[in-house]
């Protein structure tokens, strides 16, 4: 596919514009201390390092920077800047996409407790407070400590070490601007929190519309087949929710090798020349969470 081929750097864009404003709420909360500037600069810098797992998430694929040294950078230095184990990482996302049954999804552990909950304030309590467990499970799973299992291969260990030197800077920095627990306030909880409920968010809406209404509560998930949608969004959740075009998601799992900015044209082509593909869903995260949420 001609899409294939075509590769530019246009990502760079992005990825500087969350650099830059995560640097400008460090600053804003390390020069005006207080809570008017911290609460705001936390949600900033969570918000932005989501952006960053949105970004490996391409890079895990191949296909976020050029040439390919560039691609690895990216994804192993973003990765561990939010606590992650790259190679690991990898391993568990390109088997989500080779899975087709929804009971079998290695990413499932983020999404399956949300759909067994039952519709409404239940629901809406595993959506927040399972945040914690994830963040548990992906310490387990991805966590610098993964990178230094038994027999593991050298670039998992690489990794890990990645992951711990730049934290070692980081809480140095943080030190040097906060005090000692500046690391653990404005990076770690942020990530542990904000950042990782956005993805949380992300992958529920976008896996688990097609099983969300009531009409499905209490079935087993069985082999149920993986599906996801494209959503028409808009521009401020293409930013902060859907970074990247994550938003024709549909489009993306039919052919995850193609960069993010074709994405909108394959969407395009998938529309007109494969029978059966369905349309773009005509909403937004936010308006598709609350109706998951109630199950309606």
């Amino acid at each position: 596919m001609r899409l294939r081929g075509e590769r530019r750097n246009s990502a760079l864009v992005g990825l500087t514009a969350s650099y830059a404003i995560l640097v400008l709420a460090v600053a804003a909360a390390a020069v005006r201390p207080g809570l008017a500037t911290g609460i705001p600069a936390f949600l900033l810098i969570g918000l932005m390092q989501y952006r960053l797992v949105v970004a490996v998430h391409e890079a895990t694929h191949r296909t976020f920077l050029q040439p390919a040294w560039l691609n690895e950078l990216s994804g192993v230095v973003n990765a561990a800047l939010v606590g992650t184990n790259f190679t690991r990482h990898r391993r568990e996302h390109l088997a989500h996409h080779e899975t087709r049954e929804l009971a079998k999804d290695p990413i499932g552990y983020i999404y399956h407790p949300i759909l067994r909950a039952r519709p409404g304030w239940r629901r809406l309590g595993v959506l927040i407070f399972g945040t914690a467990f994830e963040a548990l499970e992906k310490l387990r799973q991805q966590g610098a400590g993964a990178g230094f299992e038994r027999d593991r291969p050298r670039a998992e260990r690489r990794d890990s070490l990645v992951l711990l030197a730049l934290h070692a800077l980081l809480f140095g920095v943080f030190w040097g601007l906060f005090g000692w627990w500046g690391w653990l306030v404005f990076w770690m909880a942020p990530v542990a929190t904000v950042a990782l409920f956005m993805n949380r968010v992300r992958i529920f809406v976008e896996h688990g519309i097609p099983y969300a209404g009531r009409e499905h509560y209490g079935r087993p998930l069985g082999s149920a087949p993986l599906l996801t949608v494209d959503l028409a969004s808009n521009p401020v959740e293409r930013f902060f929710v859907a970074g990247f075009w994550m938003n024709y998601h549909n489009a993306h799992h039919h052919v995850p090798s193609i960069p993010h900015y074709h994405v909108p044209r394959l969407r395009e082509i998938l529309e007109q020349e494969e029978p059966g593909y369905p349309g773009v869903v005509a909403t937004t995260y936010a308006v598709s969470l609350v109706r998951m949420v109630r199950g309606v």
